[in-house]
């Protein structure tokens, strides 16, 4: 009989805790941890600024930035913002421009607006000549 009052001795007395007398497994541990992880979000992080052209994986297209606002104000614009590799997706199209002239000249301009990590915008601007070489 003295076995189940054992077991509700147990559990009525049980508590989680950390021994206090036990020292902390490294005293540079957390220092050493948090400096990584704030260095590897500096490296994996890009900066691109205005007048930067990048190019997707998938398209054949090459994009410059053309403006970036904070909070979606044309007064407060800067001069380049983080970009953690978002989807374009999320992006719309603003203006889509398309010219055909004689000899069989043609040209295309877009401007596109995206609001990750913050307010900016794309320009496309392709004509004959840069479209030769392109393979599609």
């Amino acid at each position: 009989m003295s076995h189940p009052r054992h077991i509700a001795n147990g559990v009525l007395n049980f508590r989680l805790g950390y021994n206090l007398q036990r020292p902390y497994p490294g005293r540079w541990t957390t220092p050493i941890v948090c400096s990584v992880f704030v260095g590897l979000t500096i490296l994996l992080a890009i900066t691109l600024k205005i007048g930067d052209t990048i190019q997707t994986n998938l398209s054949a297209f090459d994009y410059q930035i053309a403006t970036a606002y904070r909070n979606e104000l044309p007064s407060k614009a800067v001069a380049s913002f983080p970009y953690y590799n978002n989807a374009l997706s999320t992006c719309d199209v603003a203006n889509l421009t398309l010219s055909v002239r004689k000899e069989e000249r043609v040209s295309i301009s877009a401007s596109i607006g995206c609001w990750l990590p913050i307010m900016y915008t794309m320009t496309i601007e392709l004509n004959h000549e840069a479209l030769d070489g392109r393979v599609f």
